[in-house]
């Protein structure tokens, strides 16, 4: 955290309330102490001395006797009555309202502790500063449930979240001010981790290859690390692998962990003829043995649930591979760039992860460049520095600042817009688990219908698979035909002969605009001259058209081609090319020479094999 002369202003007095502190919180809990002593002020975490969850590991309550100065905490215990399975009242959080020593108060923001609902209505007639430091939402909610959780979430001055998707929803769907929505990410001990870095030299590597794979340890390596249980679908991982060896593309796969589904899928790898090329390490709590196990892998391979693994995997140089559907993930999901340090499949589609881990293995993409781009993205933003500067500026008040991990220009629209489709590739529906069964069904059974419909209703001349147009359209008719895959936003204007290609995007308010009225005839008000002859405007597959752009007549968008927000284009577009501007212009290109030879082979597969040649 940089040193100026706001940073090292003196703090207010500030306590943070959860129910218990799981293991992994203490790096940031001791950064957070030293950063308040450092700035002449406390800084006190306040919960219970156990979980109610007998299986997780929690910070020692024996900290709370240690110096500071020797990595002890100022720790303040309460008592957790559990009153349901989920609901909390903590005895002792409402002394902290309504006391005097804390400025500041910092709540675990779940809406099912009772007593927090309590206190930070206290602590705010008190004048006190109130946060919220949650996941803000992690799926899309509706009706009751929505209207109890942001009723509970606006009781705080401030949020402190671990993701801008849940940002970005509370933005567009809560109204929230977004200078109240302060991202913190997440984080792990990352002082020790880095370094763990130094023990990935090849020989050491190649030791752990070997150790498991004797016979063959050259082979691709894929690692799974985390609780072996149903909802992580490791078998997914095993049956990507089986395919993959049937393709003649053989992977060794090393699966990290313990759990109730290890003889499972132990026997799984057997009846997949897979008994020489899957290993099981078992549970592994030091971290330099596990810098090891994930840093000897090509691929990191989570398939469902990605959270912490993303930045352990990361913080050791290895890309990881999940699928796209964000509300089936934790808010760490947001590390992975696909393409930099990372790869998206369709969710739950083993042929699809046995495709993707094949062409990223096939690209073979310098070990040494990946390492740094993993490193990258952790260094920034996941580790306990990051998160204590964000936190900080939290507690003073300063407004938020906006900060991805993607530029916002290159990000993929799929983690804001379109993943309600599903995401993940094509034909993906949104799982029936992230909505309730009834209602989901509903849901879906209404979107289905309407998209039906949609050619009818618009007069569109075709329509492709998985075609999605949004509310508020307008679409002259007879005129439009869309390919497979593709997607149209809110209260678009389609005035115009349009072909539309594959995987195309349009954001909302986006206008094509037809022929234009003849100006220049003497005598002759251009109202009454007619217009001349409307010629056809060509999106090809894999356009992304961003908010409020307008493309005249006669353009023609090429193959992978970006065009920014709010742009206007006069003329045709090259292929993989960013444009923006008005007129509309040439920014930059979308991938280097290498990368859009790959892109261009592998969207041809995808062609061939989704969308009939």
């Amino acid at each position: 955290m940089a040193d100026t002369p706001t940073t090292r202003a003196r703090l207010p007095r500030t306590a943070i309330v959860y129910h218990y502190f799981a293991h992994y919180r203490l790096p940031v809990l001791r950064t957070l102490t030293a950063a308040w002593e450092e700035r002449g002020s406390r800084l006190t975490v306040v919960s219970d001395r156990a979980a109610n969850q007998p299986a997780l590991t929690t910070i020692t309550p024996a900290l709370a006797d240690v110096p500071l100065a020797q990595g002890g905490l100022r720790w303040r215990f309460v008592t957790n009555r559990w009153l349901l399975r989920n609901v909390l009242w903590q005895s002792g959080v409402l002394r902290l309202a309504l006391g005097t020593e804390q400025r500041v108060l910092i709540l675990l923001g779940n809406p099912y502790f009772i007593s927090t609902w309590v206190a930070a209505i206290l602590a705010r007639l008190r004048g006190k500063r109130v946060l919220f430091w949650t996941h803000g939402v992690t799926r899309r909610e509706h009706g009751l449930q929505k209207l109890l959780r942001f009723s509970f979430l606006r009781l705080a001055h401030g949020l402190l979240l671990y993701g801008n998707w849940a940002r970005d929803q509370l933005v567009r769907t809560g109204g929230f001010d977004p200078a109240k929505l302060h991202v913190i990410f997440n984080s792990l001990d990352h002082d020790v981790q880095v370094q763990g870095r130094a023990l990935l030299v090849p020989e050491r590597l190649d030791r752990v290859r070997r150790e498991f794979f004797g016979a063959q340890p050259e082979l691709p390596l894929l690692v799974f690390c985390g609780r072996l249980v149903a909802r992580k679908r490791i078998d997914l991982v095993l049956e990507a692998a089986h395919r993959l060896q049937k393709d003649g593309r053989p992977v060794n796969v090393l699966v990290v962990g313990d759990g109730p589904l290890q003889q499972h899928l132990k026997k799984l790898a057997a009846d997949l003829d897979l008994k020489d090329r899957v290993a099981f390490a078992g549970a592994c709590y030091d971290e330099a043995r596990l810098a090891m196990l994930l840093g000897a892998a090509d691929l990191c391979v989570a398939p469902d649930g990605l959270g912490l693994l993303a930045i352990h995997a990361l913080t050791y140089g290895t890309p990881v591979v999940t699928h796209g559907n964000v509300e089936h993930h934790f808010p760490e999901y947001e590390a992975v760039v696909p393409g930099l340090n990372g790869a998206i499949f369709r969710e739950g589609d083993p042929r699809d992860l046995a495709d993707v881990i094949a062409a990223w293995l096939e690209a073979a993409p310098d070990r040494r460049q990946v390492r740094e781009a993993c490193f990258e993205v952790v260094d920034r933003w996941y580790n306990p520095a990051a998160q204590v500067e964000r936190i900080v500026r939290a507690v003073r008040g300063e407004p938020a600042q906006e900060e991805r991990v993607l530029p916002e220009l290159e990000r993929p629209e799929s983690l804001l817009e379109v993943d309600r489709l599903g995401t993940g590739g094509p034909g993906g529906a949104l799982s029936p688990q992230a909505q309730p069964p009834v209602r989901g069904l509903v849901r879906r059974l209404g979107r289905r219908a309407r998209m039906l419909t949609t050619p009818a209703r618009y007069k569109l001349i075709a329509t492709g698979k998985d075609f999605h147009m949004g509310q508020g359209c307008r679409v002259m008719r007879r005129c439009v035909r869309v390919g497979d895959y593709s997607f149209i936003g809110n209260d678009c204007h389609l005035m115009s002969r349009l072909r539309i290609g594959n995987w195309v995007m349009f954001a909302s308010q986006v206008s094509v605009v037809g022929g234009d009225h003849d100006f220049v005839i003497p005598g002759v008000p251009a109202i009454w001259a007619g217009r001349g002859r409307n010629r056809e405007v060509v999106v090809e597959d894999d356009v992304w058209v961003g908010h409020g752009v307008t493309i005249l007549h006669g353009a023609h968008i090429g193959e992978g081609a970006i065009i920014a927000a709010g742009a206007l284009v006069t003329q045709d577009v090259e292929p993989y090319t960013i444009v923006g501007g008005v007129p509309a212009r040439l920014l930059r290109r979308r991938f280097l020479p290498e990368e859009e030879a790959a892109h261009r082979r592998a969207l041809a597969e995808l062609r061939a094999r989704y969308c009939g040649g």
